[in-house]
């Protein structure tokens, strides 16, 4: 896939992932406030299925950032869907009654909906799920393709390596003068003495 095409895709999914995961933090907003109603009404916990829900919500919140962050996804995927969730929730974080009066000009600010999103916000869930979706695209390696990648030196298989080239030294380096080495099994010459012994053992 060319670079060009993973950007686009990035795009699509970061574009995708912001309706997504305003309506799961929204869900999961309404869920936690209906189990504190439920402490406040009744001093007991709710029901066990209201908490796996939440627990569900939660852990698909944070499978939608991991694959947002992924290394193979173009990195335009977390910063478009992190870049409005990092700006209002640092507009709320600074700023939280002018961020509240924003949201009540939204159609329909008064529902149930509306309410539950403006408890993410205060939260502070929204400024960090934001900083780790921006922060996550600045990473230089995400940026260049797989095809750049794996033109790099030293990947792939060892037989597709490129074969390094024989070296050779320096024309100014000192070199050893050649001695020839000592041939194997050399008799000695023989001296006066031996040859005096071998003609009389001849005779």
């Amino acid at each position: 896939m060319s670079n060009g095409a993973r950007h686009g895709l990035g795009v699509l999914a970061g574009i995708l992932a912001i309706p997504a995961l305003g309506a799961l933090l929204i869900f999961g907003a309404h869920r936690i406030n209906s189990q504190q109603n439920t402490i406040a009404r009744t001093y007991k916990d709710g029901s066990v299925t209201d908490g796996l829900i939440v627990l569900g919500v939660l852990a698909a919140i944070g499978l939608v950032v991991a694959l947002l962050c992924g290394s193979r996804l173009s990195p335009l995927a977390s910063l478009i869907a992190g870049a409005p969730l990092l700006g209002y929730g640092a507009f709320w974080a600074v700023r939280p009654m002018q961020a509240l009066l924003k949201l009540d000009d939204l159609p329909g600010s008064k529902s149930q909906t509306a309410l539950d999103f403006a408890v993410v916000a205060r939260s502070g869930l929204l400024l960090v799920l934001g900083a780790v979706l921006v922060f996550a695209s600045f990473p230089p390696s995400r940026w260049r393709s797989r095809a750049a990648d794996d033109s790099l030196p030293f990947t792939g298989d060892a037989g597709e390596r490129p074969a390094v080239a024989s070296w050779t030294p320096p024309g100014d380096a000192p070199v050893a003068p050649r001695q020839d080495a000592p041939p194997l099994f050399e008799r000695p010459d023989p001296g006066p003495s031996d040859a005096g012994r071998h003609a009389a053992g001849a005779s």
